[in-house]
């Protein structure tokens, strides 16, 4: 099970899984200047016993020189409008769609 974090656009991006892993293509920003961006905090717990993993998101948004967590589900809609076989549920959790 491999997990693949992007970085370099600057900007948030969708993920997908791909055979056995999952791939997040960007995940943002997390200090911009004068910039308000999506951004977002993955947090991935292994079972070595089940060799799995759970995937949970927490949206953020990037300003002025901090990032603080949002309670609204925008970021999701951003992530998921731009996402191929995965979706991230409103409490965060992420699902395969396929």
């Amino acid at each position: 099970c491999d997990i693949i974090i992007g970085s370099h656009p600057h900007v948030l991006q969708g993920m997908e899984y791909y055979k056995d892993g999952v791939i997040f293509y960007s995940l943002g920003n997390f200090l911009f200047e004068g910039h308000r961006r999506e951004t977002c905090i993955v947090t991935i717990t292994y079972n070595p016993q089940k060799l799995s993993y759970d995937i949970s998101v927490m949206p953020c948004l990037a300003h002025s020189y901090r990032t603080d967590d949002v309670s609204d589900n925008s970021v999701f809609d951003l992530m998921n409008k731009h996402s191929i076989n995965a979706k991230i549920q409103p409490d965060g959790t992420l699902v395969r769609t396929d």
